[in-house]
């Protein structure tokens, strides 16, 4: 069956492509379209060759596109971006029509309750209209596959034309509300926000909650009007939803006989259209007016119950509606550094104390919690942080405020988080609140991108779960209920990765209560169709729900830690090296991130360069277009190599005991899977570098590469690195073909300093990697 399912696939990819093929040549002429196959037919002949031809073929490649203008440079670099773009509509189109087509088991585990909380660092790196052509090109595709023969030729070839016409990355920087527009509209369609109700009405419960606009943290342009703009993004969104209910409940009641009752309801749904009206726009005392809406949208409903003898279906959506978004906006979660809200305590007059008195002022008459969910504090190394957001809380907003988040981010926050919220709970004051206000919930975040460009990515993800224990453990003896939110991103080094291995070392209460972010593209992957958003869903309720004995074995879980302890070290004697850092400006992307339009957040801190003042996002990124994945493997080879045959023995013991490590270990072998050090290797020789510099780092590379594959080897006996997935090697081959011609023109870009072409290939390598970072 697999094989069929793998076919069916293949068919409508090649098909795809074949039509792409024929709309680059009216596009672009005749000598355009055979450059393009030229370079196509030249890298997949390279498939699985010696790195040696490998490096070959790229500069056989690099020599090609030399020779071009940069029109045709950017044409050719297109072409091979948009087929990633439909090689990945024709996976979401598959997917979504499979899902269709099979009977849905019915999910059980009442009472769960799933919190995505949306970002916008980096936002979704596509341009608007390629998102808007990608999506029409899925659904045609979907057509086409249901109804299993090709006859909409014409269509998918205009469509594909239009792709040609359109660039695949953004050409202007995002300001705040264009990402706070992408995520609505994407997020809150009404198909999607049906099935939120849908699920509701299983008694399972799927928050949303939002970033933009709210993310104060290191975001010059975000302040309490920006905060307001983003809210009333949102609301347009559910006030359209919302009107349309009562339309449809108007048209209803407008059937009804005898008139006299038909009276009654319209003369009740004029009043109750009446008060949604004013709530077009959030305003100051909008709590007010919701208060109001919501007390006759109960008055109606009794009537209707009364005179129709059942609810109405429209009202108990509405009703529901309102459950999902109390104050119909999609919430806002705020986020400042402890730095900063210190320095507001005084005062009360910085950005995010003006931010936090908007919510106040516009929730008056209803509850803070309608509009803002938290206040998340960035960089909390002590119990003074939190008590510090305690006090500015208070003096912006008085007794009922936001609940505190803190966030353990840096290894030595990771490594103290029991003793600082030990600490914390000794103040009776924030003690009494969480019981009382925060119904005996407390919520921390933990931060895997920040920890991961500190520490490499094993031992980020060690401390993680150290501290996930051990916070459990102790907010749980004094009866307070944890929540854990999962600040990670859609790349494994940035916490990402396989569901499965993300979810299989958390304690019970990170699987009961799951909230995690979701950023730029990601927001897209998991809501472009109901289909795959319920699969999604399904996936988090199964492991949820798994009835897993969770490692208990301390002398594996030491051994593991002083082995990622290890690995870090080494980690940060190559990545806090100047020499290095010399490397990364003259060899990779990092020079040119201000020119890559992906996000309004800056990409660096400061000017100067330096692994404190890149942001994580933009240093994933980094490795991620030049196809290394530096932070997720590094050091991890090399001090394998180092360890007693004693010590290897107690390494393999822990990948069968220690669901933390066995995971990790999956991770890190797909990882590697995706390296091309040939690509790595082609930046390195094209750069500035002096030779030296370049033949120290290929050396150093190589070696630690082929040690990290040896270790897994031995590590899982098998000699396969993809033992656990097969099909992902074929997956990754045939993506490799589109995706080495966009590293090229890259590297052409940045020897020529040509932003557009940068753009358009980094846009492209990400849409082929599936991750902007």
């Amino acid at each position: 069956m697999a094989d069929i399912i793998a076919s069916e696939l293949k068919d409508i990819v090649r098909f795809s492509l074949e039509l792409l093929g024929k709309a680059i040549e009216v596009e672009y002429g005749r000598k355009t379209y055979d450059l393009v196959e030229k370079i196509r037919l030249q890298f997949k002949s390279a498939r699985k060759s010696s790195l040696e031809n490998s490096l070959k073929t790229n500069a056989a490649v690099l020599e090609i596109l030399s020779r071009f203008t940069p029109s045709q440079r950017f044409q050719v670099t297109h072409s091979f971006a948009v087929s990633l773009e439909i090689i990945n509509a024709c996976e979401n189109a598959y997917r979504s029509s499979r899902l269709k087509s099979k009977a849905q088991s019915h999910l059980e585990h009442p009472g769960e309750r799933i919190t995505y909380v949306l970002t916008a660092h980096p936002t979704e790196s596509r341009s608007p209209e390629c998102i808007a052509i990608m999506t029409d090109i899925t659904a045609l595709l979907i057509k086409m596959i249901e109804e299993r023969k090709p006859s909409y030729h014409e269509e998918l070839l205009h469509l594909l034309l239009l792709a040609l016409k359109t660039p695949v990355s953004r050409t202007q920087k995002p300001e705040v509300a264009d990402e706070a527009d992408y995520i609505y509209t994407t997020a809150l369609r009404k198909d999607l926000i049906l099935s939120m109700i849908d699920n509701l009405n299983e008694k399972r419960t799927v928050y949303l909650r939002s970033w933009v606009g709210g993310d104060k943290d290191g975001h010059p342009g975000i302040n309490d009007k920006v905060m307001l703009e983003s809210l009333q993004g949102s609301r347009k969104h559910l006030y359209a939803f919302a009107l349309e209910l009562l339309n449809n409940c108007e048209r209803d009641s407008s059937l009804i006989s005898p008139p006299k009752d038909s009276d009654k309801l319209t003369a009740k749904l004029k009043i109750l259209k009446k008060a949604l009206n004013v709530l077009q726009h959030v305003k100051v005392g909008d709590g007010a007016k919701l208060s109001l809406f919501k007390k006759n949208l109960k008055e109606l409903d009794i009537l209707y119950l009364k005179l129709i003898h059942t609810e109405s279906p429209h009202l108990k959506k509405l009703k529901k509606l309102l459950l999902l978004f109390p104050g119909l906006v999609l919430p806002l979660e705020l986020r400042e550094s402890s730095q900063l809200i210190g320095q507001d305590v005084a005062t009360a007059k910085g950005p995010i104390a003006g931010m936090l008195k908007a919510i106040n002022s516009v929730s008056k008459g209803g509850n803070p919690l309608w509009y803002a969910r938290a206040l998340v504090i960035s960089s909390t190394e002590s119990s003074q942080h939190i008590v510090e957001a305690h006090l500015l809380m208070k003096k912006c907003m008085g007794k009922h405020g936001l609940p505190l988040v803190p966030l353990f981010e840096s290894r030595n926050s990771l490594l103290n988080a029991e003793a600082i919220l030990k600490e914390t709970f000794q103040n009776k004051e924030i003690l009494e609140l969480c019981r009382k206000e925060w119904s005996a919930f407390f919520e921390v975040m933990l931060g895997y991108s920040d920890s991961a460009k500190e520490n490499g990515s094993l031992l980020s993800r060690s401390l993680i779960r150290e501290a996930l224990y051990t916070i459990e453990k102790f907010l749980l003896s004094i009866n307070i209920t944890p929540i854990f939110f999962h600040g990670s991103g859609g790349s494994v080094a940035r916490g990402g990765g396989s569901l499965d291995e993300q979810v299989s070392w958390w304690p019970l209460s990170a699987r009961k209560i799951f909230k995690v972010t979701l950023q730029g593209e990601m927001v897209y992957r998991s809501f472009s169709m109901p289909e795959i958003f319920n699969s999604q869903l399904k996936k988090i309720l199964l492991n949820s729900s798994k009835a897993q004995t969770l490692n208990t074995h301390p002398a594996s879980q030491k051994n593991v830690l002083d082995f990622a302890l290890k690995v870090s070290k080494k980690y940060q004697d190559l990545v806090f090296n100047t020499e290095f850092l010399e490397v990364v400006e003259k060899s990779t992307p990092y020079t040119y991130l201000n020119e890559l339009k992906i996000g309004s957040r800056p990409s660096k801190r400061s000017q100067s360069l330096g692994i404190d003042t890149l942001r994580a996002i933009p240093w994933v990124l980094c490795w991620t277009q030049i196809r290394s994945l530096l932070p997720i493997w590094w050091g991890i080879g090399s001090s394998y190599a180092e360890l007693t045959a004693e010590e290897k023995k107690q390494l393999q013991v822990a990948f069968k005991e220690d669901a933390f490590f066995s995971s990790f270990i999956k991770l890190l072998a797909f990882s590697l899977a995706k390296i091309d050090l040939s690509i790595w290797f082609s930046y390195l020789q094209n750069s500035k570098l002096s030779p030296q510099l370049i033949t120290k780092y290929k050396k150093l590379f190589l070696e630690e590469y082929q040690l990290t594959i040896s270790f897994i080897k031995s590590i899982s006996g098998e000699d396969n690195i993809l033992w656990f997935r097969p099909w992902l090697e074929n997956s990754i081959t045939l993506r490799s073909t589109m995706i080495h011609p966009l590293n090229m023109a890259q590297i052409v870009a940045l020897k020529n300093s040509d932003a557009a072409l940068l753009r358009e290939s980094v846009t492209g390598i990400a849409s082929g990697m599936l991750t902007t970072g």
